[in-house]
């Protein structure tokens, strides 16, 4: 969702004004920079351990 997000902005602001930044040398770094930083913060998750939970007796 947030890949599009970056992708429907980054056409949407260069459509409104397209001498505002090079669309096409633009676009490929962002969104290579928007990707690798979903890599380093996936690969930095720690996976919790899952405890099932008894319930409780009344």
């Amino acid at each position: 969702m947030g890949l599009h997000a970056l992708v429907d902005g980054l056409i949407m602001n260069w459509v409104l004004d397209p001498k505002y930044f090079p669309l096409a040398k633009a676009a490929a770094p962002m969104i290579d920079l928007y990707i690798d930083s979903l890599k380093s913060v996936t690969s930095k998750r720690v996976p919790k351990k899952i405890t099932k939970r008894r319930s409780r007796v009344t």
